[in-house]
């Protein structure tokens, strides 16, 4: 996949010592220990065996960010 566990973390905003963690874990069969969003990512990654590194970039930036409503970022600018 081409993609470092420190990129990864970083992505996640993970420490190393925690996805290695999660990996493990995931590796073993150990899933509730793992980060909901981690468990999804890893899943997909599993679902999906010739993915590359923008792909796994992508899934995390479309799925992992939290969405608000358009409302509710306009009330919080007004208030700040």
């Amino acid at each position: 996949m081409e993609l470092k566990i420190t990129e990864l973390s970083g992505y996640l905003q993970l420490s190393r010592p925690t996805m290695y963690k999660f990996i493990e874990a995931y590796d073993v069969g150990d899933r509730s220990v793992i980060n909901k969003h981690v468990l999804k990512l890893f899943k997909y990654i599993d679902e999906n065996p010739l993915i590359g590194k923008r792909t796994v970039i992508s899934y995390i930036l479309t799925n992992s960010v939290e969405k608000k409503e358009l409302g509710d970022i306009q009330e919080n600018h007004l208030y700040n």
